[in-house]
């Protein structure tokens, strides 16, 4: 790359957030190129896994799996294998079936609601990938009883980010940074004259501060955190990350950030990480190599204060 590169910018709305998309390189018309390819395919993907959408390639999934085994597209198939992997892994934490209970929340609405006790133990009776099997010689995916539901909502961004890299490789771009929403991001190369794409942590009790900055190159980032959405009743906050295993939002984790190869990666574990103790997230990056995480959890007894616990990095800290 030349001493003064050419650089493109672009931000495109889809999947409920804006796309943004910082390039460079020797060519212009190259840049525009590939951005011209990778938003084609961000609305793709936005078309296939939907659920708002009653075309969409999950919506047809989630009306006809609990009554014949359906072909899936290959990329997707991927998708709904490693979501199930995951699941497996962090003992229920992530889950792509956690659709009845987050409209048993209504999270869809802004206002959210407290469910009753009826409401929700019959949405966590449709809630489990158990339910979920998968046949990787005929690519399909059958539910086992009516009323299971996929939202990839957990996993869709980091997917359509880890696909839009890849269309940036494949047209010879080496330095770009994709940010999908302020929550998952993909450092690919570095800017000219640095060391990477600098990306900051936000504290989640003050945004207009950050906890950590990190220079990344070649490498994801994902955090979850309690400020994104909540409501509160009777004065007790409730976020809209549930724990799928208990079916009552997270309480104690305020933001949940893990660092991995992959955008997938990154979007699914800072998900699962966030409802998982700091044991269980610990054991999942000692199995998992390339995985870290930067975790912040409420200190209940000093209000207005956090703790960080920093998993799989060479010189790990706790801070206050």
């Amino acid at each position: 790359m030349d001493c003064n590169p050419a650089f493109l910018e672009v931000h495109h709305r889809a999947m409920a957030t804006e796309f943004s998309l910082l390039l460079y390189g020797e060519n212009k018309a190259r840049l525009h190129w590939a951005v011209e390819l990778a938003l084609e395919e961000i609305d793709r993907l936005e078309h296939q896994m939907s659920v708002f959408d009653i075309t969409s390639e999950i919506s047809g999934i989630n009306a006809r799996a609990a009554e014949e085994e359906v072909i899936v597209e290959p990329g997707l198939f991927g998708v709904l294998q490693f979501s199930k992997q995951i699941h497996e892994e962090t003992g229920g934490a992530f889950d792509i079936t956690i659709h009845p209970l987050v409209r048993a929340w209504q999270f869809f609405r802004k206002a959210g609601t407290v469910p009753d006790a009826d409401t929700l133990a019959e949405a966590l009776s449709r809630t489990g990938m158990d339910h979920v099997h998968l046949n990787p010689e005929r690519r399909t995916v059958r539910f086992e009883k009516p009323g299971i539901e996929i939202n990839l909502g957990g996993v869709g961004k980091g997917h359509a980010v880890d696909v839009i890299t890849g269309i940036l490789r494949r047209n010879g771009i080496t330095s770009a940074f994709i940010n999908a929403g302020g929550s998952t991001f993909y450092a690919l190369g570095a800017p000219p004259e640095r060391d990477g794409w600098q990306v900051g942590i936000r504290d989640p009790l003050n945004l207009e501060r950050h906890v950590e900055v990190l220079h990344l190159t070649d490498r994801s980032l994902s955090t979850s955190g309690n400020y994104e959405r909540f409501f509160t009743v009777e004065g007790k906050v409730y976020c809209h990350i549930l724990n799928p295993r208990t079916g009552y939002p997270v309480c104690g984790m305020l933001s949940a950030s893990v660092l991995a190869p992959t955008a997938l990666e990154t979007d699914a574990s800072s998900t699962a990480f966030f409802g998982m103790s700091v044991e269980e997230a610990g054991k999942y990056c000692d199995s998992h190599g390339g995985i870290s995480a930067i975790l912040c959890m409420d200190e209940i007894e000093s209000v207005g204060h956090f703790r960080i616990e920093k998993i799989g990095f060479k010189n790990p800290r706790v801070t206050g």
